[in-house]
């Protein structure tokens, strides 16, 4: 309820009782004013189906003066229950590693398709765009055409890469010169620790970097102003920063921006005799890390807008404050639930139509969509004048679920198409490019 001289309300939520603001695993989750109205809502992914359980969640709210003086707290628990994040690292075939090892060695990049085959069909990328971008810096980022990102994350459990295959729309490139200026350049950014949080709700206690047996690091990678694109990795608490041996990066500038093929080598990671050493999940394993990814984006002399995936940034400091980052699964190739199109595969609490992939595509792509309930389910795909020009489904009976429908364009002309999903309940559009 409204307190007289509030101007705004700081919402903050933990899974243990809060007593204090600035409490350790007390997260400040938003912040709402009268006129946009005293409601808000929140929910709590789990990082793998396995790990969702129902839990006790407790929220805080404080006053805040139009000065910044803020109240004592009120505080109050829910008993609740947990989605599944859809994101999630996950392992690669020993065969296809070989394969991305010897692209990076020799300097090119595989089409998108072929990479994207390297994960399981289904598998969704990690995206930072206007629906789900955190500001960490800057004024810009005008839209997604400006800069936004998207993150395939894969790892192999025998030799211990990291790889990260990032697809980035720029509308203006600035190729930098130093990986450890990666910052101020269009590249993008990111953290991975080497260890377990306690709770995976809270994620990572650490304010600072650290070594020894928890050590936290940042990643980099960018298209160079000359030569090789640069692959960089930073540990202040051990003092590295720079090229990390035995690891590689390969890209090409695109009709939307750039991409970036990265192989990390995260036993070169360990710079003293005392730091662990990953040791990734493989089969029906599952592990959880902390871990950030983020996209710089720089129109002409300088950085003009950073953005992050993890929602507990925002405040300009992830890069040195693994508290930040998100906590993702790490999952062993037979811990994945693999679909075949149209294949159900779990059940979402929303209705929502992603972004095809790949996308711009010729002359096939890949539709995916979630269902909250048991609905009649159409899906169709119109030129930009509005002539319907594909029906994928017509009034299709479908469960709760997420679904991916394949569309080929081959008797299409190359341009703009706009796709649209119908339920009862619920409509959305997306548009999607052909280029033949």
């Amino acid at each position: 309820t409204p307190e007289e001289g509030a101007a705004t309300y700081n919402v903050y939520f933990s899974d243990v009782a809060i007593t204090s603001a600035d409490q350790e695993g007390v997260t400040l989750i938003g912040t709402i004013d009268a006129e946009t109205g005293l409601s808000m809502m929140h929910s709590t992914d789990a990082p793998h189906a396995s790990l969702a359980t129902d839990f006790t969640a407790y929220y805080a709210v404080t006053a805040v003066t139009s000065k910044g003086t803020e109240s004592e707290l009120t505080a109050q628990s829910v008993e609740a229950g947990m989605g599944v994040n859809e994101n999630f690292a996950v392992e690669l075939i020993t065969d296809d590693v070989d394969v991305i090892f010897g692209e990076v060695e020799a300097g090119t990049i595989p089409d998108a398709a072929t990479i994207a085959g390297f994960f399981p069909e289904g598998y969704k990328p990690f995206v930072i765009n206007e629906e789900t971008r955190i500001r960490e810096n800057g004024t810009g980022g005008d839209n997604d055409a400006d800069i936004s990102a998207k993150f395939w994350v894969g790892f192999d459990a025998l030799d211990n890469f990291l790889i990260i295959y990032a697809e980035i729309t720029d509308d203006v490139i600035v190729r930098g010169t130093t990986g450890g200026g990666a910052w101020d350049q269009d590249s993008w950014e990111g953290g991975i620790a080497n260890y377990t949080p306690e709770s995976f709700i809270q994620g990572s206690t650490h304010q600072n970097f650290e070594g020894g047996a928890e050590p936290d690091y940042q990643l980099r990678a960018g298209l160079a102003a000359t030569g090789a694109p640069f692959i960089h990795m930073n540990n202040s608490a051990t003092g590295f920063d720079g090229p990390v041996p035995n690891s590689g990066t390969t890209g090409e500038e695109t009709d939307y921006g750039y991409r970036l093929l990265s192989l990390y080598s995260t036993f070169d990671f360990a710079q003293t005799e005392d730091e662990a050493t990953f040791q990734f999940p493989t089969g029906e394993e599952v592990t959880v890390y902390p871990m950030q990814l983020g996209v710089n984006d720089n129109d002409g002399t300088s950085r003009d807008a950073q953005f992050t995936y993890s929602p507990k940034g925002g405040q300009d400091d992830w890069w040195n404050t693994p508290a930040r980052w998100a906590s993702i699964a790490f999952v062993g190739r037979d811990a994945v639930v693999v679909s075949n199109e149209n294949e159900q595969l779990a059940t979402p609490g929303k209705f929502s139509l992603d972004q095809n992939y790949p996308n711009p595509f010729n002359p096939t792509t890949s539709i995916s969509f979630s269902i909250a309930n048991s609905s009649d389910v159409t899906l169709e795909v119109f030129n930009m004048l509005g002539q319907k020009v594909a029906t994928l489904l017509q009034g299709e009976k479908l469960a709760a679920g997420q679904y991916n429908q394949r569309f080929d364009a081959s008797s299409l002309a190359s341009g703009m198409y706009v796709y649209r999903l119908s339920t009862p309940s619920f409509v959305q559009s997306r548009k999607m490019m052909l280029i033949k």
